[in-house]
């Protein structure tokens, strides 16, 4: 019965902290229409938020908590689910999406660079807190070169006129106070903790009856729980005839993930690896899955729906491997 409980404490405050992220990100949107904030900078700020609030918060409080390892297992499994199950899912759903790409060697490049840095730093055993502040300073570097790139710039600007447009022009003509989004906004933060907090209590207790680290956890349910925003989005994102941005948010995700969000959880709290193998057989499988991605695009700009079965099988049996 203790099982049960604290498997549904899980759900339930996974799906908490993303309602929690949602009504977090739509305060921050009126916000910045209130302070008038221009659209590339608003878009860019929610797009980030939206999509990567759930897996900060997480490594935030698993830091707090003297369990780093879940928010690194949360990473590990969160960048799979983004190729795999959020790419192959959106693109089965919609039959195919057609991705037009901007800068495409330069983005895998990164998610690369990204990825082997992360391995390097993990090969002494242990990810430190200077580590990690040189994980947070490369993802700095790569949110600099974006934005010096006057292309992609107008990319986002373009998605942000385009994309939001509804969605501006309805909060344009809302009444509301300030204070009262400043109110809401803090309270959603609040929610987003003490979810984050319960999630990581109850992936504590998980490990105990499942025979599974604080790692597994992390890199096996909770990282489907914080990808729901990027899998949401990507539908959205391609309905709205807006795939350059579907193709963006995933490398972004990538990279911050593997950068930003380690970054933070190691710079709070020392991040020991106790067994390599464990880590370094995701970001082995994450290789294989990405340069089957990258294949499947690269080939002709799009993703059939019988490649995003592929993409789809692949979790599949990331699974049966974890759990075997």
């Amino acid at each position: 019965m203790l099982l049960v409980f604290w498997f549904l404490i899980l759900v339930v405050f996974s799906i908490l902290l993303i309602r929690a992220a949602d009504f977090a990100v739509y305060s921050l949107k009126k916000i910045s229409l209130k302070l008038k904030v221009s659209v590339f900078v608003a878009s860019a700020i929610i797009v980030a938020l939206g999509t990567g609030l759930p897996e900060i918060v997480v490594a935030i409080t698993s830091a707090l908590e003297g369990r780093p390892s879940l928010s690194l297992g949360n990473v590990l499994g969160a960048n799979i689910v983004n190729i795999s199950l959020v790419v192959g899912l959106s693109a089965f759903i919609l039959g195919g999406v057609n991705l037009r790409v901007l800068n495409f060697k330069r983005e895998v490049r990164f998610v690369w660079i990204a990825a082997l840095l992360l391995l390097l730093l993990m090969s002494d055993g242990v990810v430190s807190r200077v580590d990690g502040l040189i994980l947070i300073f490369t993802y700095a570097v790569y949110i600099t070169l974006f934005l010096s790139q006057g292309e992609s710039k107008e990319e986002h600007i373009s998605f942000g006129r385009h994309f939001f447009k509804p969605h501006f022009e309805v909060v344009n003509h809302m009444d509301f106070k300030l204070a009262e989004e400043l109110v809401k906004l803090f309270v959603s933060f609040g929610v987003l903790l003490f979810s984050a907090e319960m999630i990581v209590k109850s992936a504590v207790n998980l490990t105990s009856f499942l025979n599974f680290s604080v790692f597994d956890v992390g890199l096996i349910f909770i990282a489907v729980g914080t990808t729901l925003p990027e899998l949401a989005f990507s539908i959205r994102s391609i309905k709205n005839h807006q795939p350059s941005m579907f193709l963006g948010t995933i490398f972004g995700s990538l990279v911050a993930n593997w950068t930003l969000i380690v970054g933070i959880a190691a710079s709070i709290f020392p991040i020991f690896v106790e067994s390599f193998f464990s880590y370094f057989s995701p970001l082995l499988y994450f290789a294989i899955i990405f340069i089957v991605f990258r294949y499947f695009l690269k080939s002709k700009n799009r993703i059939e729906r019988w490649e995003a079965a592929v993409l789809l099988s692949f979790y599949i049996i990331f699974l049966i491997i974890e759990f075997a």
